[in-house]
């Protein structure tokens, strides 16, 4: 099975045009109208990482940290090479489509949320951080596939046989027709 891959002719986002520094300031802003008020960005762009850790409260009242982490859309840029001295082409993240990305995702989720959809332990599960036996904060999603194979449980194959399961019916009534 091969991976996922967007077969559009343009890649989402593309034409993102609020910097960076802007998108966080949106970002921010939906998180406090979200009620979330607990929220720290890490912002290493030299190193091409954008985090972004947040606090939720479940249903009970218990807090939990969260870790999202945005994927930087590498794009060909122009750039000056002091050495050659000649512009060429490189290879850098596009700041402006990641966090554009990274924003509606986050938008989507908390939407979800807020209105009913999800659960919201169920929705952040993966990105909840943990501390693992040596106290190094990880995700579940990090510690998950660690905690399976070290006992000695394997994790399901996507490509393998399925279980039988009822298909499911959505009932679509379209325009002009009964």
């Amino acid at each position: 099975m091969t991976p996922l891959r967007f077969r559009g002719k343009t890649l989402p986002y593309r034409g993102a045009k609020i910097d960076p520094d802007q998108r966080i300031v949106l970002i921010n802003k939906m998180l406090r109208d979200y009620g979330i008020d607990q929220y720290q960005w890490t912002t290493l762009w030299n190193r091409n990482r954008v985090e972004l850790r947040f606090t939720l409260e479940d249903e009970r009242g218990t807090p939990f940290s969260v870790r999202l982490v945005a994927a930087p859309f590498l794009s060909n840029h122009r750039s000056w090479n002091a050495k050659t001295g000649k512009t060429e082409i490189v290879q850098a993240p596009n700041w402006k489509q990641s966090l554009a990305l990274f924003h509606e995702y986050l938008k989507a989720k908390l939407a979800a949320l807020a209105f009913g959809l999800r659960d919201i332990r169920e929705e952040f599960l993966a990105d909840t951080i943990v501390r693992d036996a040596e106290g190094v904060e990880r995700t579940i999603a990090e510690v998950l596939p660690l905690a399976l194979a070290a006992a000695g449980v394997q994790a399901p194959s996507l490509t393998g046989p399925q279980p039988e399961r009822a298909p499911r019916v959505i009932d679509v009534e379209e325009e002009g027709r009964a």
